[in-house]
Formats: structure tokens, C-alpha cells, sequence
């Protein structure tokens, strides 16, 4: 009997160790610690770029903005704006005293969240004001008052005898416009100069024809095929300038020149331009960083959990307008038109690194994995140039790198369900 209820006993004692090791598995299950993710809670994207001056240094307290969004750039002209949506944003800059146009870029509809795309663009400071005189032809230049078209500076304006009502403050600022697209055709209208005339009273009219004039100076070896002119319309949609007539060249190829025609007001913008045939290579993805931040086994969450990456943005010339231009013409204004061509199409030039942070959290027994990619892409772009001594037309070719943004890749899986890789992101 003892011994019957010493075996009962036992088998009880052994039926209750049972379970309570079952409730301990089940009780460390529940004690792995969630938290929430909050990259996944909001979805955004980073427009990131620099503003340059005329001189190629980064420029400072630059409002940067888009639809409702508006930061300032920092010490080294570098900002960045979230934005919460795909497709073509445009980017407008504004600061007191500089001329400068809206870019647009676009954010693909393949992006993760949490990716970004760069742009560069430039301000160009307001050149002085010099007095026209209402009763004498007057020739100015964005360096000063000239004697002659074509001598000084990279543009003028010659205004006649009798085209001011009275003597007038008159500033040329030469300047180049922003990107508008650089995507999608196989040739573009691009831009060698742009001219900005700011005349006193900017609703001022002229009486008499006033002609403006880019100037290529050097030896007139060369010139290009064909330019046309656009001016700035007063509202910013899809297209911001409309064309007004075309450029003609003097016969030694060292000035282009357009007529303001009289009636017309003479304070806007005007930009010189020509057709460029790309050839645009598939992008190329470089992983900056893979990797994971292993927290299974460990029941507690990792808070602030921080993936901080460095990128390239810009771009930088594989083959250079000089080295294009070799054989053709050496030294002349060519040279840089090509650059501003260029400059049109892909933003300022430079290089410059990107270092972002993204911060996260990572629940108990559970595993972040991240891949990290840049984008770039190889771009040739060929231009005419008429060679003046024989009249014959020679293309050009100039190629570009370009640093298009950075695509983020992330997932957080439980350890209990993934065994390693890195998967979609969030």
C-alpha cells in the first residue's frame, strides 16, 4: 500500500515538473521585447544636393524648397529635403541678390523607402549696374562699360541712341540655367550662356531694336551649328522658357547675338541654345554597405539602433571638353559654352561625399539586415561645332560620371523565422 502511494506520488510529482517546464518554454517565448520599427511607420525620400556660387564654392543660407517644403543650405551649400512622395520634383533656390532657375529631378518609382537622389545647381551674383544713356549708344558687358562688342567680358548689350526714355541703371549678369530633365530623349536642347538683364523699372520698354550678345572669345577658330534663344517666362511650369528667334554669329565667330525687338520690356533672362545627341549607359549599383544587426537569442530589444553609410554625389567628366575639343580649336570661349552645355543638362559640376544616418530599433529575438547601394551612371554627349576656316561641321563628344542617389535596403525578421540573406525592405 506505502508502496503504491510512493509510486502515485512520484508519477504526480512528475506530471507537475512537465508542466511547469512547459510554462517556462511558453513564459521566455512572450518575453521577447517588441518594439516598433520606425522607419517602416513613415515612408519618405531625400532629395540631397549642393548650391555652388559662380566661383564653384559651396553657398550658404540658400532657401531650398519643393511644394511645401523648405530648408536652408548649410556652410558648404549642402541641404537635404524629405519629401513623402515618388515622381518629378521641382526644386526651386532663391537668395537675395542671385539669379538662378528651378531643377527638377525625379524620384523612380522602383525607390525604397528611405532612399535619395541628388542634384547640384548654381547662383550666380547680380553683376553692377552701369548707366545707358538715353542720348548716346551705349555698349555694356557684365565686367563694366566697353567700347566694342566682343572685347570685354563674356556678354554685353549694345543699346542705341533713342532706345531709353532717360538714362538707365543697366546690369548683365551671365548666368546658366538648372536642369530642368536629363532623362527620356535621345537629343536635348541644352544651354552654352545665359544672359540676365536687369534694367531700373523691370516693366521698362525699349523704343528701338537693343541687341544682347554672348561672347566667344579666343581665336574664332570655331563656332557652333546653331543657336537658338529662349527666354524665362514670368511663371514656372512644365517649360520655363520659351523660343524667341535665334543667334547669329559675326563673321570672325566671336559673338552670338540676338535683337530685342522695340516695345519690348527689356529686364528678363535669355539663354543661348543648342542641341546635344546623348548616349546614356544603364546605371550602375555599388554596394556601399551589407550587413546585420543580430540581436536573436536576446530577449530585450536594441534601441536607437544607428546605420550610418557614405556616398559619392555629383558628377565628374570622363573626357573633358578640352580634351574634346583638341584638333579643333585650343583656348577659345568654346571650351567653356561646352561646360555650361553640359553644366545644363547634369546640374554644377563636382564631386562631393553624403553621409547619412538612419535609426531603428530591433525587437527581442530578431534580426536587422541592410544593404546599402549607390546609383551612377556614364553619359557621352555630342555637340556640332562648325570650324570657321573650311565651314564644316565636327562633333564633339564629351562624357560625364554621374552620382544619381542611393537605394536603401532593410528588413527586420524574427530569428525564428529567417536563417540569414537580406529580403525586401519595409
Amino acid at each position: 500500500m506505502k508502496t503504491s502511494k510512493f509510486l502515485s506520488f512520484a508519477l504526480l510529482f512528475a506530471a507537475t515538473g512537465l508542466v511547469m517546464n512547459s510554462c517556462s518554454v511558453s513564459d521566455n517565448e512572450k518575453m521577447a521585447e517588441q518594439v516598433e520599427d520606425p522607419l517602416a511607420k513613415n515612408t519618405e525620400y531625400y532629395i540631397t544636393g549642393k548650391v555652388y556660387d559662380q566661383d564653384d564654392k559651396g553657398l550658404q543660407g540658400v532657401e531650398v524648397s519643393t511644394g511645401d517644403k523648405s530648408v536652408q543650405s548649410g556652410e558648404d551649400g549642402t541641404f537635404t529635403l524629405t519629401v513623402n512622395e515618388k515622381g518629378t520634383h521641382t526644386v526651386s533656390v532663391v537668395k537675395d541678390g542671385y539669379v538662378s532657375a528651378p531643377t527638377s529631378v525625379t524620384i523612380a518609382e522602383s525607390a525604397k523607402n528611405r532612399s535619395s537622389v541628388f542634384a547640384t545647381m548654381a547662383m550666380y551674383e547680380v553683376s553692377n549696374s552701369y548707366m545707358a544713356k538715353a542720348n548716346a549708344r551705349t555698349i555694356i558687358t557684365d565686367e563694366g562699360i566697353a567700347t566694342a562688342v566682343g572685347n570685354d567680358g563674356d556678354a554685353s548689350i549694345e543699346i542705341p541712341k533713342g532706345a531709353l526714355d532717360a538714362d538707365t541703371k543697366v546690369a548683365v549678369t551671365t548666368y546658366v540655367p538648372s536642369p530642368n530633365s536629363t532623362t527620356g530623349t535621345d537629343s536635348k536642347k541644352t544651354v552654352i550662356g545665359g544672359i540676365y538683364i536687369q534694367a531700373g523699372d523691370n516693366n521698362l520698354k525699349v523704343n528701338e531694336d537693343v541687341t544682347i550678345n554672348l561672347h566667344n572669345n579666343g581665336t574664332g577658330a570655331a563656332m557652333f551649328d546653331q543657336v537658338d534663344v529662349y527666354r524665362y517666362k514670368a511663371t514656372r511650369g512644365e517649360n520655363d522658357y520659351e523660343k524667341v528667334g535665334t543667334a547669329e554669329p559675326d563673321e570672325s565667330g566671336k559673338v552670338y547675338s540676338f535683337k530685342i525687338k522695340a516695345g519690348s520690356q527689356l529686364t528678363g533672362a535669355y539663354a543661348f541654345s543648342i542641341t546635344a545627341q546623348n548616349k546614356q549607359s544603364n546605371n550602375v549599383s555599388k554596394t556601399l554597405s551589407e550587413d546585420k544587426v543580430d540581436n536573436s537569442g536576446n530577449f530585450a530589444a536594441m534601441n536607437d539602433v544607428k546605420i550610418t553609410y557614405t556616398s559619392k554625389a555629383g558628377w565628374e567628366y570622363i573626357t573633358t571638353p578640352k580634351e574634346a575639343l583638341k584638333g579643333i580649336t585650343d583656348g577659345d570661349k568654346l571650351e567653356d559654352m561646352l561646360e555650361n552645355a553640359v553644366e545644363t543638362l547634369e546640374g554644377t559640376k563636382g564631386v562631393f561625399d553624403v553621409t547619412s544616418t538612419q535609426t531603428t530599433n530591433v525587437s527581442g529575438n530578431s534580426i536587422l539586415y541592410y544593404n546599402i547601394k549607390s546609383n551612377s551612371r556614364e553619359t557621352s554627349y555630342t555637340f556640332n561645332i562648325k570650324v570657321t576656316n573650311n565651314r564644316n561641321v565636327t562633333p564633339v563628344t564629351v562624357k560625364v560620371r554621374k552620382y544619381t542617389g542611393v537605394n536603401f535596403d532593410y528588413s527586420i525578421q524574427s530569428a525564428d523565422q529567417h536563417s540569414g540573406g537580406t529580403s525586401e525592405s519595409n
